[in-house]
């Protein structure tokens, strides 16, 4: 059931308080480790073991109170993907994609 450990790993993370890394391996048979953090306007996550490509996405939030999604760069195994939010807006929250 992949569809719902993608689904219960964003659920998660959009659960998570500020500051809080996310974990997120793709199936169960890999090895592969995710990790993902955000800080002030950005997000930032990194997988190792896999040779899928992944993607982080920051939740951000403006002065508002507005929030949309950012996406950040897909990259490959060991590289680090960043998400950025607008000017005025800081990261809530991140979430790791990793690809089918």
């Amino acid at each position: 059931m992949r569809l719902n450990r993608k689904l219960g790993c964003f659920i998660g993370a959009i659960a998570l308080s500020t500051g809080a890394a996310l974990v997120c391996a793709p199936t169960a048979a890999s090895a592969a480790t995710c990790t993902s953090g955000h800080n002030y306007g950005n997000a930032y996550g990194r997988c190792v073991g896999t040779s899928k490509l992944y993607t982080v996405f920051a939740l951000c939030e403006e002065n508002s109170g507005a929030q949309y999604w950012a996406q950040g760069n897909t990259t490959r195994n060991g590289n680090t993907s960043f998400a950025y939010c607008h000017e005025y807006a800081y990261a809530v929250d991140d979430w790791i994609n990793v690809a089918e």
